[in-house]
């Protein structure tokens, strides 16, 4: 094997050792259902874009190889975004429904 495969393949490895380990403490973290649908989700997106973008870099020409970037960047803050907001809704909805109104 050449060494170049051999980078490739031990970066490979490490990639995804930390993106399960990233996943596992984001899981783990999670008071509810609604909230661990919501993380799934976003993981789901998060990772098809990357796969998207990493494709789309490694088969383009050199000089619209660096143009992949722009959109990559600006769908991972959407994505971030939006998964914010809908935690962030999920546990005010929670919050809410906790409490209890007064007896009178």
């Amino acid at each position: 094997m050449s060494p170049l495969l051999i980078r490739i393949l031990v970066g490979l490895i490490f990639g995804l050792m930390a993106m399960l380990l990233g996943i596992y403490s984001g899981l783990k973290h999670v008071q509810g259902v609604r909230e661990r649908k919501i993380v799934i989700r976003t993981t789901i997106a998060w990772g098809c874009a990357t796969a998207i973008f990493s494709i789309l870099l490694y088969s383009l020409p050199n000089p619209y190889r660096f143009l992949v970037w722009i959109p990559y960047l600006s769908t991972m803050v959407l994505i971030f975004g939006a998964a914010k907001l809908a935690l962030k809704r999920i546990r005010l909805e929670e919050a809410q429904s906790q409490k209890k109104p007064p007896h009178g």
